[in-house]
């Protein structure tokens, strides 16, 4: 789908590149998975380029009138969806030139959500941590209750479970099914 990037289009205030709600979308996609669409059931994606955005599927818009107001970075969106053109307005509320809050969710750049230094002195990535909350879920979920190594699991998911929560990393929205649940950045 071509889009003509009138003379006026304004950047974002965000670095380029793909943003999404769920490290797990992230990952999708970078690993070239086929039926990637699928995540975006439970998440949300944003590509921005300068002064476009598009949601990576099926819509496109240029950006004009960026404007700040506070922490709320407002814009005129002229957007096309399959041959078809709307104008709106949109806008985002500012974290930093890396994340951004959108309908109830955070954003975070994909690249920049895998390569944050943590602070708390662990040198495992979130990712990584991520994926041994995972392993000790399935441990703790799948055991025996008198088997001491699902104790263990136990014990070992809910302290990965605050090693991520001291990132800024929570399990799912408190409206989610439970079969509904990622990890995602905290709003």
């Amino acid at each position: 789908m071509a889009v003509i990037t009138p003379a006026s289009a304004d950047p974002l205030p965000f670095n380029d590149g793909m943003y999404s709600s769920s490290l797990s979308i992230c990952d999708a996609i970078e690993s070239g998975m086929e039926a990637w669409h699928e995540y975006f059931q439970s998440g949300i994606v944003r590509v921005i380029n300068g002064p476009q955005i598009s949601d990576a599927i099926e819509t496109q818009c240029d950006l004009s009138n960026v404007r700040r107001v506070g922490d709320r970075v407002l814009f005129t969106a002229n957007c096309v969806t399959w041959d078809v053109w709307e104008t709106v307005e949109g806008g985002y509320t500012y974290i930093s030139s890396d994340a951004f809050h959108f309908r109830g969710q955070t954003l975070s750049r994909c690249d920049a959500a895998q390569t944050v230094a943590p602070e708390d002195g662990f040198t495992a990535s979130t990712e990584e941590i991520i994926d041994l909350w995972s392993e000790a879920n399935s441990g703790c979920r799948g055991g025996s209750g008198d088997d001491p190594r699902t104790m263990g699991a136990c014990g070992a998911r809910e302290e990965y479970h605050a090693i991520l929560q001291g990132r800024g990393w929570c399990y799912g929205r408190p409206e989610d099914a439970e079969y509904q649940k990622a990890w995602q950045r905290c709003n």
